[in-house]
């Protein structure tokens, strides 16, 4: 996923028991396995990849950069 967003690629992937941060359909597209080739023909369809490339960056380098998480994570260890 990080280096998706990176490049400002979309995701597809089959579907998650718990996406979070994950949005399905703004910044990755889920779909279980026998579902995931209309769906993605779908996105295809509407030229709407590029959003979700663009929406998968905003929030894993933008909003939820790796180094702000971990020192989130940090944070939380320590202030018990």
């Amino acid at each position: 996923m990080a280096l998706a967003a990176a490049y400002r690629l979309p995701v597809i992937s089959e579907t998650l028991a718990d996406p979070y941060p994950h949005v399905d359909g703004h910044d990755v597209i889920l779909a279980s396995h026998g579902l995931i080739l209309p769906k993605v023909q779908a996105w295809l369809d509407d030229a709407g990849l590029a959003s979700i490339g663009e929406n998968l960056y905003q929030k894993l380098c933008v909003e939820l950069p790796f180094v702000r998480c971990v020192e989130a994570g940090i944070e939380r260890t320590f202030s018990v």
